[in-house]
């Protein structure tokens, strides 16, 4: 860096166009090294997102996948939990039948014994 300067200073006596040579010279040894490992970073750094958005492709395609076996799984689970609410009506509803057996059964054991009761008496002859 100290020689570009010394080149830059040496041709201060010269014409002005030395000056801007002695500039220009000093900016391509310094910055345009630079400025290509710069270009050579932000390659690779496109690489590397390259490389990210497939990974995030994939991730995506796996979500999807798990989300629609989740999916698959739960109408199953849905269809199958119907089925047993259906079968627990049923049941409910012969268990209220059985109920309604159990009560009518009673019903007609006691208007048995009180038809029974009623038959044993003798009738009164009148006269």
């Amino acid at each position: 860096m100290w020689e570009i300067i010394g080149n830059i200073e040496q041709n201060k006596g010269g014409r002005k166009n030395g000056f801007v040579e002695g500039l220009r010279k000093a900016i391509q040894e310094l910055l345009v090294p630079e400025l290509k490992a710069l270009q050579v970073e932000v390659k690779e750094l496109g690489v590397r997102l390259d490389q990210m958005d497939k990974r995030f492709e994939q991730m995506d395609r796996r979500f999807a996948e798990m989300q629609e076996q989740m999916d698959k799984r739960f109408d199953l689970i849905f269809k199958e939990f119907h089925s047993i609410t259906e079968q627990l009506g049923k049941i409910e509803t012969k268990l209220d039948f059985s109920e309604r057996m159990v009560r009518l059964e009673g019903l007609y054991e006691e208007m048995r014994r009180e038809i029974d009761r009623l038959f044993e008496r003798k009738p009164v002859a009148i006269g």
